[in-house]
């Protein structure tokens, strides 16, 4: 502001408001107050007065000092908006000095931790944090000077005794060269809830998982394996499930191409169940027969992430199937080889002709050399000769 400027509104305004107020007394000290400039805008200013008087006690002149405060005051109103959205921030605010006492507490915090503010503020960050320990404070300070910001777990005390857990989110400022922190606590009592719920989940999905023959197994997007239960190791050689984490499909397919036939049968339908495939042992290269049901999985916004499914190892199943399979065959060649005839075949009393399954009458010979292996040579009895032949056995 121009000095001429400054001159008039002090000159103005000692000639009416201060005049007024002094006149029954002496001196005003570090009065603040808005003043309107020429063109109209306001600003801030501060000012000490003192009147000197005559020996009759009439005004002889003013004398002071004037000061333009507007920065000031800009500054104590954005300490005052933060001071005001710090007392009212849904987290724990506090403020604590180089030697841990508290000295900025805000509303949650105080209603949080059962304390009133005048009470905190006696307090240091110790008597409220029993994992933080005195002897560790000034370490601590070094850290986060040397960080600038800190996260970690921690634990509040209440005014009637109860423990709670807090994340603390922790920032190192200085005012006048001297060391503060800032911190903003927050509540962390129902995370911690659903974690140990969900800790328990997993724990006894782990033992679910674990005890199982079949095996279960997760890969992503690309075939690689995320996942594997310990029966799934067991069963393709592997001495943990630990080792089977990073292989590829192909890797434990035994056909490569039967690997990329079912994962885009699975993409294409969204599971494939009760279906075969032959996998391979990591320590041998045996093939593994398997039944599996597979299924696509997706992530929290809805996109398809993997694979997952189980199988079961199947191969002394498939043996036994081949077994039993050579079998039969063995048996249907043995029946081939060997002909019998039997039970109850229909023949005519006099003609001696039997008759087949469709009802046609067969001569003997002809049925039984199509019902059998036998054959037959063909000759004449003695009885059927005589008859045949009387003219050689008239002599006789």
């Amino acid at each position: 502001m121009p000095k001429s400027s400054l001159k008039q509104i002090v000159r103005f305004y000692l000639t009416t408001t201060v005049s007024r107020i002094l006149e029954n007394k002496n001196e005003i000290l570090g009065h603040e107050q808005r003043f309107i400039r020429r063109d109209g805008s306001l600003f801030w200013g501060s000012y000490n007065v003192r009147v000197r008087r005559d020996e009759k006690g009439d005004v002889k002149f003013y004398e002071g000092f004037f000061s333009d405060i507007t920065n000031r005051k800009l500054e104590q109103e954005i300490l005052l908006k933060t001071k005001f959205a710090m007392d009212r921030a849904p987290d724990n605010v506090l403020w604590v000095d180089k030697n841990g006492y508290i000295i900025y507490a805000s509303n949650s915090s105080c209603n949080s931790l059962g304390y009133s503010r005048d009470e905190l503020l006696k307090m240091k960050i110790f008597e409220i944090d029993p994992d933080f320990l005195t002897e560790n404070f000034e370490q601590h300070k070094k850290d986060l000077q040397r960080l600038g910001r800190m996260v970690f777990e921690s634990r509040h005390r209440t005014k009637d005794g109860r423990i709670i857990p807090v994340e603390i989110s922790t920032n190192a400022f200085f005012y006048n060269d001297e060391f503060f922190a800032c911190a903003f606590d927050r509540d962390i009592t129902e995370r911690k809830r659903v974690e140990k719920a969900l800790k328990q989940s997993e724990e006894q999905y782990r033992t679910l998982v674990n005890g199982i023959q079949d095996a279960v197994f997760r890969t992503d997007l690309d075939g690689t394996l995320v996942f594997a239960s310990p029966s799934a190791a067991k069963i393709l050689g592997c001495s943990s499930a630990e080792e089977m984490l990073g292989l590829v499909s192909a890797d434990i397919y035994y056909d490569p191409e039967e690997a990329e036939l079912h994962k885009q049968m699975i993409k294409e339908r969204g599971k494939l169940t009760q279906y075969e495939a032959t996998l391979k042992r990591r320590d041998n290269g045996d093939p593994v027969s398997v039944l599996a049901s597979s299924q696509i999985y997706r992530n929290k916004d809805g996109e398809i992430a993997g694979f997952e499914g189980i199988y079961s190892d199947i191969t002394e199943r498939k043996r036994a199937e081949m077994a039993l399979e050579e079998e039969r065959r063995r048996l249907q060649q043995a029946l081939r080889e060997v002909r019998t005839l039997q039970g109850i075949l229909p023949i005519c009393v006099k003609c001696k002709k039997i008759r087949d399954d469709g009802g046609f009458w067969n001569q003997v010979e002809k049925y039984v050399t199509e019902h059998s292996d036998a054959e037959f040579s063909h000759g004449i009895c003695p009885d059927c000769a005589k008859e045949l032949y009387p003219e050689f056995y008239k002599d006789k």
